[in-house]
């Protein structure tokens, strides 16, 4: 039996807008080693914070951490991309995932087929998308 509640990651955080006119995808993602899975939940929120949609998703997939990182942000633009939405601002943890979906580092092996389909995605929907690493937020490049 638990002991008690269940205890968060950083309860102090607080969730900021995206600028108006553009909608923000935040994501997470829990790896499940001994399963051969991860778990990804994405919620798509405008300027004002009503939430656009959202999604919960088993993959069963053996991935680590880095892999659950890319492929959750991949879940949370083809959500935008189902809901018709523009102008979509994504939130990572992780700065090499992060950095490689911006071009700015070649991506690990493990992630490249996933950010090379994130930028199919982003060209071909004519969509302008940005990652943000949560802990380095002046760091913005376009996609």
């Amino acid at each position: 039996m638990p002991s008690g509640p269940p205890s968060f990651k950083n309860p102090s955080k607080s969730w900021s807008p995206p600028p108006p006119n553009w909608y923000k995808v935040n994501k997470d993602e829990a790896v499940f080693k001994e399963q051969g899975s991860i778990n990804v939940g994405v919620v798509i929120r405008n300027a004002k914070g009503k939430v656009m949609g959202a999604i919960s998703k088993k993959i069963c997939l053996p991935l680590g951490t880095i892999e659950a990182e890319a492929k959750a942000v991949e879940e949370g633009i083809l959500l935008a991309w189902d809901l018709a939405l523009k102008n979509v601002v994504v939130e990572g943890d992780l700065l090499a995932v992060v950095q490689a979906l911006n071009g700015i580092v070649t991506p690990a092996i493990s992630i490249q087929k996933v950010s090379e389909g994130i930028s199919w995605w982003l060209k071909n929907s004519n969509a302008v998308a940005f990652v943000r690493n949560q802990l380095q937020q002046h760091g913005d490049v376009q996609v």
